[in-house]
């Protein structure tokens, strides 16, 4: 069911596919009482762009390319899947 869901947070900009996430919470993994986070990632062709951090700063980034844009995809796919694991929700991007 969860594959389903993830076909509705990616969004078609300007050529590209993206997904924005955020966690508003209890992070136990980092022993963090209450944690504000954001997740975006992007895919243009064979390269993702991660922009991640806490909500309200700059955040970081990161690129990855990769072989082919099925395999970049994929990794996407699976970033994604790992982030709603963990407990992150799509929103509107700010």
């Amino acid at each position: 069911m969860k594959s389903m869901a993830l076909v509705v947070i990616y969004r078609h900009t300007l050529g590209r596919e993206m997904a924005y996430l955020e966690f508003i919470g209890e992070d136990e993994q980092r022993g963090v009482e209450e944690s504000a986070k954001f997740w975006e990632v992007t895919q243009n062709g064979k390269g993702l762009h991660i922009h991640f951090g806490r909500i309200g700063t700059k955040g970081q980034e990161q690129d990855k390319s990769f072989d082919s844009a099925e395999a970049a995809t994929a990794e996407m796919d699976k970033l994604v899947k790992s982030k709603i694991k963990k407990g992150y929700v799509e929103k509107k991007k700010p």
